[in-house]
């Protein structure tokens, strides 16, 4: 059974982690990063950092050399349950949920990371029961909606998924700048909303509006998968086409792949499907 830990959840928490932190050192060796001894208080947030980065491996060395040194920290077991859940380390994940929840259970953070695990199980009424516990002292919080809505989607609830990322949208607003968190949360709701449902107007103008915008590749891509869902949902091949190469030339620069293999895939398969193309390039398309 896992000791009692200490959350910073009130001031004087607060104040006797950040106490316990800067008075403890530890040897940290992260190329690029960090390296030789620093105080426990520089190197959570690295850690914490590093899983922004996506990099869950390096996450991890911090938290377990973390941990060895200090073992009563709710944030310090957090780090390391995270950067275990972005690994998909179900095995290792098993031994640490349900002590850390009974340990902290009230904290959001604990809380979230318990919910993403059972969902990763498929155990959605649990993960749902998680999220919906996170969010009760914040029914604002983006990061526990967004996961409610997952659920309720994967349980069939579509009407619940729908109002949800409608709140979220609602909550996160459009205005804001395009590397802020409120900004992810919006444009994350609403790529849900434009894979899955037809958006009204005014939420496809705000879809067009981030393709617009955006100069980083990842948001390109994503942004413009979720033209295509709703150009297809309006029965609109070209539009769809367009955005569909858009989307396939963005994710390849990202991975440093040539797109030219899939370049005509899109056109050859509609013109497949309308009945339109040259018997000459069926190839590919043949039942096997």
């Amino acid at each position: 059974m896992m000791k009692k830990l200490i959350a910073t959840q009130s001031k004087k928490n607060t104040e006797k982690v950040r106490k316990r932190l800067q008075g403890t050192c530890v040897v940290i060796n992260i190329p690029g990063e960090m390296s030789g001894e620093v105080t426990c208080a520089e190197a959570l947030p690295l850690g914490f950092r590093l899983l922004a980065l996506s990099k869950p491996d390096e996450a991890l060395v911090v938290a377990e050399a973390l941990l060895a040194k200090v073992d009563d920290i709710v944030d310090i077991y957090l780090l390391k349950a995270r950067a275990l859940l972005d690994f998909e380390a179900l095995g290792e994940l098993k031994e640490l949920i349900d002590p850390l929840v009974a340990a902290a259970p009230s904290n959001r953070g604990v809380l979230m990371v318990a919910a993403r695990y059972y969902y990763l199980l498929g155990q959605a009424s649990k993960s749902l029961m998680l999220a919906k516990k996170a969010a009760a002292n914040d029914s604002r919080n983006v990061e526990s909606l967004l996961h409610m809505e997952l659920c309720y989607r994967y349980s069939g609830s579509t009407d619940k998924s729908f109002k949800i990322l409608e709140r979220c949208l609602q909550i996160a607003g459009p205005k804001h700048k395009n590397n802020d968190e409120r900004f992810q949360q919006f444009s994350a709701a609403l790529f849900r909303l434009a894979n899955h449902t037809l958006l009204t107007n005014e939420r496809l103008a705000e879809l067009e509006d981030i393709y617009v915008g955006s100069d980083d590749q990842l948001l390109k891509t994503q942004t413009a998968y979720a033209l295509a869902s709703q150009a297809a949902k309006r029965k609109d091949q070209t539009a769809e086409i367009e955005y569909l190469l858009v989307a396939n030339a963005a994710e390849c620069k990202m991975l440093g792949l040539e797109n030219s293999l899939l370049k005509n895939f899109y056109e050859n398969k509609y013109a497949l499907l309308t009945r339109c193309f040259d018997s000459s390039s069926l190839r590919g398309f043949q039942t096997q």
